[in-house]
């Protein structure tokens, strides 16, 4: 019984903490929640000294029969939010141990069925799993969700079986949702015209003028219905399940006490303050107030991207069990076609990786049943109950992480770990699980440089290739065991995040690279830090310490750009299929047989996404460039200009004679490139208004820019004088060189088209 049990216990921690990565030391932290004010009806437990808790909780129990009233006390109701404390949890179902027992039974007996269905060949083992999990309760529900897109963890046929977990689970009696609305509400009477649902005076005024009589989608803590108010406005209710709060802290007893089981037996680290952060999230989840604060904060925060937003709440019918919302027509990604699909993967991906550089707030739940592509083309997310917050030191991390990742540079990427806190400084390591810890390498390299060889080796090594997120995380779930890694709190949302989209997205494209898709914005943060050390890294990565321009840098972006960014073909039957996502997904939009898919080739449909170099513009007009603009204002500008013409950087100028004879092949042959597109991603009229008042900006900035280092040139004597004419110079060889490429393409192309005739 004690091994199930482990095992139960291990599948929980395996799901909160993905590729089961090693964790090797942390201290136990508690989830940062806002403190409710002091109540009369109940006070709430946690605030009370310890000894005195079965006291008080004698007393409640001799004022009320109700047992939700004491569950709420738990968590700090009455008050304005729910707040999550484990020790209280403890307590609280300490002394009520039967029910402990029998939920542990509940658990056990769910585990003997599935185990004896994967044993059964003729079992549908993933159907009965499913099944299992949607009776178990929401935490259970959860873990199905997350597991779903783990086909690294569990066969491909059972994963598909658990995502009806994410869009379809099963429903409590509408008739208890029905008594939450009227309850919450303060229906007086009926709640919609002719509704079955008979309550309070029936002459009264209904509370709606429709209101479902079915519910129209089952969640893991709760149902929604649709409504129409009297003002005309068609609404989602969602209405929390009447036991969601008691199964989930009763779960969260259960797990907590496998886990206290496990710890220092079974694991390395700290897996109570692992579970700390999760149960704190589904905690807040409980508290539909807190989830339609955490929609409009998210929703203000993506809507510069101009595609994705969310839909509006209504305060007036917002309650902890109740949350009322505009209805947005939309499809989920099981209804879409190949191409929609795509489209609306990539788009739920650029957005959630631009929270993670650039605006810190992360949608920490994205599975399949949560994103929706609305009839207009938006980009729709739904459920915030679980969010991530990410502070501007890590987001900064994180983006040079992304980069690192991209470019191979392991290296940096082992110092990114370090400033996200995976990684201790200094860094710790060990021959073999077991042996003591040390801070240096019998070879005598330093740490970082050992680490960095190491995640090279096996990232080359790993099935993907290193091109996703999963791969890294399982890379660093075997370096474990021998490198002193932390999670920090913060890391365990934000890698279920990440791996639901990657699982999404893997659905629509095998080889689809989330780095990828978040290089535009990893690029944009690194050009307008926020913190004093990004400022320095951006300073020193574009400068020396005397103002002259870092030359390397020009070779690390040649090297990329002629790897990775050249102009991609549209396939054909003769050529390969575009190496990158985004050429993938263009290019198959382009060869739809329909009207408005016609003319559009893969670099047209391309100008839809963001791009690394729409950063440059984008940051040099915004406010947040003030630090760029410094860098560009103290370049020295003379330097920089006879630098041009020096043979070493002769790649660079072969470069700039390639993309400029492209440039002439387009104009000449009057092939649309960035102005001719089919499929527009949607763009609201707010954020096209801002990105025109940024590039005015820009503009009015780099004229600024260019007029005075022109003026630099003109007080600099003679040294003015090279540069102007290296400049000069360095025009007129790429221009000739560009035109003489460009004409005997064309001179080639007419002697075949000869020939053949």
């Amino acid at each position: 019984m004690r091994t199930t049990l482990v095992l139960c216990a291990c599948s929980v921690a395996t799901a909160l903490v993905p590729d089961g990565s090693a964790t090797q030391r942390m201290k136990p932290q508690k989830v940062a929640t806002l403190e409710p004010p002091r109540v009369a009806a109940l006070p709430k437990l946690q605030s009370l000294p310890r000894p005195g808790l079965a006291a008080v909780e004698a007393q409640l129990a001799r004022l009320t029969r109700d047992p939700q009233e004491l569950l709420e006390a738990v968590v700090g109701l009455p008050g304005p939010e729910t707040s999550y404390d484990r020790d209280t949890l403890v307590d609280f179902w300490a002394r009520r141990p039967e029910k402990v027992v029998k939920r542990v039974f509940d658990f056990l007996n769910a585990f003997r069925r599935t185990r004896k269905a994967w044993s059964d060949a003729d079992g549908d083992r993933g159907s009965i799993l499913r099944a299992e999990l949607a009776h178990l309760g929401p935490v259970a529900v959860k873990l199905g969700q997350t597991l779903s897109q783990r086909p690294d963890i569990l066969p491909e046929d059972v994963c598909e079986a658990l995502k009806g977990l994410q869009t379809q689970n099963l429903p409590f009696p509408d008739d208890e949702a029905f008594q939450v609305i009227a309850e919450d509400y303060n229906a007086p009477g009926p709640l919609a015209p002719g509704h079955p649902f008979a309550h309070g005076d029936p002459n009264a005024k209904p509370l709606f003028a429709e209101f479902g009589h079915t519910s129209v989608a089952a969640a893991s803590l709760g149902q929604v219905y649709k409504a129409r108010t009297w003002d005309g406005r068609d609404i989602a209710v969602k209405v929390q399940r009447p036991d969601a709060m008691r199964r989930c802290l009763l779960d969260g007893a259960v797990i907590i006490l496998a886990l206290k089981a496990l710890q220092g037996r079974y694991w390395n680290g700290d897996l109570l303050a692992i579970f700390d952060e999760t149960a704190g999230g589904v905690i807040e989840e409980l508290d539909f107030r807190r989830e339609a604060q955490n929609a409009k904060t998210f929703g203000e925060s993506i809507a510069w991207l101009g595609y994705a937003r969310v839909p509006e709440t209504l305060p007036e019918l917002t309650t902890r069990r109740a949350l009322a919302m505009e209805w947005i027509e939309g499809r989920h990604l099981q209804d879409l076609k190949p191409e929609e699909a795509a489209r609306m993967t990539y788009m739920a991906v650029e957005a959630v990786t631009a929270g993670l550089c650039l605006t810190g707030l992360v949608h920490a739940d994205p599975h399949e049943g949560n994103i929706m592509l609305a009839d207009n083309g938006d980009l729709v997310f739904l459920d915030f109950g679980l969010m991530s917050r990410v502070d501007a030191d890590i987001c900064e991390a994180f983006a040079a992480g992304i980069q690192c990742v991209l470019a191979k540079d392991y290296v940096g990427l082992v110092q990114a770990f370090q400033d996200t806190g995976f990684v201790g400084s200094p860094i710790n390591w060990r021959a073999k699980d077991g042996d003591a810890w040390q801070d240096y390498h019998p070879s005598g390299k330093p740490l970082p440089a050992v680490m960095a060889e190491e995640v090279e080796r096996r990232m080359s090594a790993a099935p993907e290739t290193g091109s996703r997120f999963g791969a890294l995380a399982a890379v660093l779930g075997d370096m474990g065991f021998t490198w002193y890694m932390f999670t920090p709190p913060y890391i365990i949302l934000l890698t279920r995040t990440f791996l639901t989209l990657e699982g999404i997205a893997n659905q629509v494209d095998p080889a689809f690279n989330v780095y990828e898709v978040a290089l535009p914005w990893a690029v944009r943060r690194a050009l307008a830090p926020s913190t004093v050390k990004g400022a320095a890294t951006l300073r020193s990565s574009i400068l020396t310490d005397d103002g002259t321009f870092q030359w390397g840098r020009v070779d690390d972006l040649v090297a990329e750009a002629t790897a990775d960014n050249s102009p991609e073909p549209a396939p054909t039957a003769e050529m390969d299929a575009p190496s990158s996502g985004r050429g993938r997904l263009m290019a198959a939009e382009a060869a739809q047989a329909k009207p408005q898919f016609e003319g559009a080739d893969a670099a047209a449909q391309a100008v839809h996404a963001a791009k690394p170099a729409d950063a440059l513009t984008t940051v040099l007009g915004s406010p947040a460039g003030s630090t760029l603009r410094r860098v560009a204002r103290d370049l020295d500008s003379t330097d920089l200009l006879i630098g041009l013409a020096r043979r070493r950087n002769r790649p660079a100028r072969r470069l700039a004679v390639a993309r400029l004879s492209a440039a002439i092949d387009a104009w000449w042959t009057k092939e649309p490139v960035a102005e001719t597109s089919a499929v527009a991603w949607p763009r609201s009229s707010d954020a096209l208004r801002r990105d025109a008042r940024q590039r005015k900006y820009a503009g009015r900035v780099a004229r600024l820019l260019l007029r005075g280092h022109a003026g630099r040139q003109l007080s600099a004597g003679t040294r003015g004088l090279r540069a102007t004419a290296a400049l000069a110079w360095v025009a007129v060889r790429v221009s000739v060189d560009a035109a003489a490429r460009s004409l005997w393409r064309g001179v080639r192309s007419l002697g075949r088209s000869n020939v053949q005739t």
